[in-house]
């Protein structure tokens, strides 16, 4: 059967429109797309808390701060941030473990020197006064002005490496470690600045032991933790912590134990965190000989004279462990660590913060955290560096 030219037109149009009916309603009975769940990681890390998802506004732009007030600043790139310290006018210093000092001038990180050997530990006394440490020594940075400042080596009594900082005054500092003998065993040195004249060795180097940290305050004198072998069982270590007030000499404190394993195996094994937050005030992160993470806090009812001590379980084995731990008073202090782990002591409990900006945790290990008073406090760590800001606090904080 032939078909006219006109009516296969007529044809052709009414296919199509029957098409096209076909499709559209094909679309209106059929469910909507629903794009498969993004991933928003492990958010049952332990003892990491997740943040709320970011703003996801285009007007709103990038989210900097989390909920608690955490601000995320850019870090050089490659860099582990091993220790910080403001000078109390805005800007604040950082020593990296590849040997880098880094600058905060109040908008941005950078590299105000380097080539210094992988550093430890940073500690000054005021803005054109800042004394850093590592495995090359010990560095004095002064200068006319804080942007000025150059780090020059700072001639110790012997070659050692230089894990703690602490003064009480720009001529009254101390700086402790260790050096290694001929064979590879670490022998600890405690090194003293009195009167701004040159370091010198304290007797206490004479100890035997690898000391980790020192710290004080006014009242509380000087406190200096470290660990060596036990004499009738080398394969453990022995903690042990000095306690030196007034004009006395250094006297060792006894710790308590852990009651739950059995002796004597609950006994502190090793610190990993010590600050004076006050007088009356000492925080000690540690673990056991069977690596039981605990917290030992030592309290003065006699103006830092003496000093009571408690222990308290930290979390159990698979717990992020605590690494610093600072604080200006003792009702605020700040404890850091393991897979982004961040708390604050408000007097009576410590609570944990939530520092990410979205729903994934923060899994960077965090080494560092330096405050003045409850409003300015950082936190540093792996590639990652925190300013925290009250007033970027959406839900109160941590308390």
């Amino acid at each position: 059967m032939k078909l006219s030219r006109d009516r296969l037109i007529v044809l052709a149009l009414a296919l199509g429109a029957v098409a096209t009916a076909t499709i559209s309603c094909a679309d209106a009975d059929a469910d909507p797309y629903t794009p498969p769940p993004v991933d928003t990681g492990d958010a049952a890390v332990p003892g990491v808390d997740a943040d709320t998802a970011p703003d996801a506004s285009p007007e709103a732009g990038p989210r900097v701060c989390s909920d608690h007030g955490f601000c995320h600043t850019s870090v050089p790139a490659g860099q582990v941030l091993a220790g910080v310290w403001g000078d109390g006018s805005g800007v604040v210093w950082a020593v990296t473990a590849e040997g880098d000092v880094l600058r905060w001038g109040g908008n941005a990180w950078k590299v105000h020197a380097s080539k210094l050997g992988p550093l430890r530990a940073i500690w000054g006394s005021g803005p054109t006064d800042v004394w850093i440490g590592g495995e090359s020594g010990l560095y004095h940075g002064t200068g006319a002005t804080s942007a000025a400042l150059e780090f020059a080596p700072s001639a110790l009594p012997e070659s050692a490496t230089v894990a703690s900082i602490w003064g009480a005054s720009a001529t009254d500092v101390w700086a402790v470690g260790w050096l290694e003998d001929a064979d590879a065993e670490r022998q600890g040195r405690v090194f003293h600045l009195a009167a701004g004249a040159e370091w010198t060795l304290d007797p206490l180097s004479a100890e035997g032991a690898e000391y980790s940290h020192v710290a004080g305050s006014a009242g509380a004198g000087v406190w200096i933790s470290g660990a060596r072998p036990k004499p009738e069982e080398p394969w453990w270590n022995d903690v042990v912590l000095f306690h030196k007030s007034d004009a006395g000499e250094f006297e060792l404190e006894t710790l308590p134990d852990d009651p739950l394993p059995y002796e004597p195996m609950g006994q502190i094994g090793s610190v990993r965190a010590m600050a004076v937050t006050a007088d009356s005030r000492i925080w000690i992160y540690g673990s056991t000989l069977t690596d039981l993470a605990g917290i030992w806090r030592g309290t003065s009812a006699d103006g830092g004279k003496t000093f009571t001590w408690t222990h308290t379980p930290d979390g159990d084995d698979v717990s992020p462990r605590i690494t610093a731990v600072f604080g200006t008073s003792a009702d605020d202090a700040w404890a850091v660590g393991e897979l982004g782990r961040v708390r604050r002591w408000d007097g009576a409990e410590w609570n944990t913060a939530a520092v990410t900006l979205t729903k994934v945790p923060v899994v960077d290990t965090f080494r560092a955290v330096w405050s003045r008073g409850a409003d300015e406090v950082w936190v540093v760590g792996d590639g990652i560096a925190l300013r925290y800001d009250p007033a970027q606090k959406k839900d109160g904080g941590a308390k």
